[in-house]
């Protein structure tokens, strides 16, 4: 069930979404590209759970941005010339923290349930709004302060409460720790990618070379904390790599950050709810995966903190170039 605010869920939003696009066809076509979108990056969690069943989670990283940055290639050739020092060290620093959290996430996923690790995700635009004051000097609003502050009691409440009632929750601690990992680094990169393309590097171009980094980064991992084995995927590692790397890094990615600069700010929040809503029904349906009531409380106490911070239109404008999918 969505979180409520003075009246409004997620459905109502996507209902006045609808109607706005209504009779303006332009924005109708933009609010299918953001669905796709979403629904290229739902399954991800589902489709990495599989691939990592059967594939070391550094290898499955090596594999994947390996095979997005040849993807990119031509393009980074093309755009070579705008590669200059000061690019390329914020390239090295996005890519760096990007791979700290894409490590992460697999090894979390490995270790837990997919949705489980989904439901941790929603942390993430929080930690971005707090970077962004810290960053950018944004003024925080009380409405902000107040979504900042429920997100900030639903996560404390999901890592302390399983220590605090025995058998209360499913609860995976080095998962958690992975993840809160995760949560921090992943918004760092975000906010680097911006950066990034506000230089007039075409966002394809950092989404190459950051990959190319991320697979470099995750070899030597592979052999000091994975299994060390090399060979060859099964069907499901196979097309974990292209999937992930293709659907969800690339076409995912792009289709949102295009949907973002025609639709605005409003829209991308609710689609972005609608992506952690699947991301964590997907599993349940299709793995069987069950996680306590006790844990989904939680995750909707910090998503409605979430949609009370996001629908402050001056703190959410920087969030969301690029989304939360791994």
């Amino acid at each position: 069930m969505c979180p409520r605010l003075n009246g409004c869920s997620c459905v109502g939003i996507l209902q006045r979404i609808v109607a706005k696009t209504k009779n303006n066809p332009q924005n109708a076509r933009w609010l299918l590209v953001a669905l796709l979108g979403v629904l290229l990056a739902a399954p991800h969690g589902t489709v990495i759970k599989q691939a990592v069943a059967a594939l070391d989670p550094f290898l499955l990283n090596v594999l994947r941005f390996g095979f997005i940055s040849i993807i990119c290639s031509p393009f980074i050739w093309r755009h070579r010339r705008l590669l200059k020092p000061p690019v390329l060290k914020a390239i090295a620093i996005a890519g760096l923290y990007m791979a700290v959290a894409v490590s992460c996430y697999v090894q979390a996923v490995k270790l837990s349930l997919a949705s489980y690790a989904e439901v941790i995700t929603i942390f993430i635009p929080i930690v971005l709004v707090i970077y962004s004051v810290v960053f950018f000097k944004q003024r925080v609003t009380s409405r902000a302060a107040t979504g900042i502050s429920l997100a900030g009691i639903g996560a404390l409440l999901l890592v302390v409460m399983p220590f605090a009632t025995e058998g209360a929750a499913a609860f995976y601690p080095m998962a958690t720790a992975l993840m809160l990992l995760d949560v921090l680094s992943y918004p760092i990169a975000i906010i680097q990618f911006k950066k990034i393309n506000e230089m007039g590097i075409p966002l394809i171009v950092v989404i190459g070379l950051s990959s190319l980094m991320i697979a470099v980064i995750s070899i030597p991992l592979f052999f000091l904390l994975g299994d060390g084995r090399v060979h060859a995927p099964n069907a499901w590692g196979w097309f974990g790599v292209i999937y992930s790397g293709l659907a969800v890094a690339l076409i995912s990615r792009m289709f949102k950050v295009w949907s973002f600069e025609h639709l605005g700010v409003a829209t991308t929040g609710a689609m972005m709810y609608l992506e952690t809503l699947l991301g964590v029904l997907l599993p349940m349906a299709l793995l069987h995966e069950h996680i306590s009531v006790f844990t989904v409380a939680c995750g909707l106490l910090v998503l409605l903190g979430v949609f009370i911070v996001q629908s402050h239109v001056s703190l959410a404008h920087h969030h969301h170039h690029i989304w939360h999918a791994h």
